[in-house]
């Protein structure tokens, strides 16, 4: 019941809109995109990275998805 909009950098569930920070709809996005693959995390960081060079804390992963141990992320469908 998720979509999401890749242009409008939107996400829905059940039709309702979900508020999502930047960085959260970042890596929703990117693990959408990678569906039933398993994302490292040094290509999250990667893909995360702020756009003006920034440094994104590795542990930010850890708080917002959870790891398949050794290997990366994933959503399934």
């Amino acid at each position: 019941n998720i979509k999401i909009d890749l242009d409008a950098q939107r996400v829905y569930k059940n039709d309702d809109e979900i508020v999502l920070t930047a960085l959260e709809y970042k890596i929703l996005a990117l693990l959408f995109t990678n569906i039933n693959q398993t994302v490292s995390r040094e290509k999250i960081l990667d893909k995360i990275w702020d756009i003006a060079g920034n440094y994104v804390n590795d542990n930010t992963l850890t708080v917002y998805i959870k790891t398949i141990k050794g290997i990366g992320y994933r959503i399934e469908n």
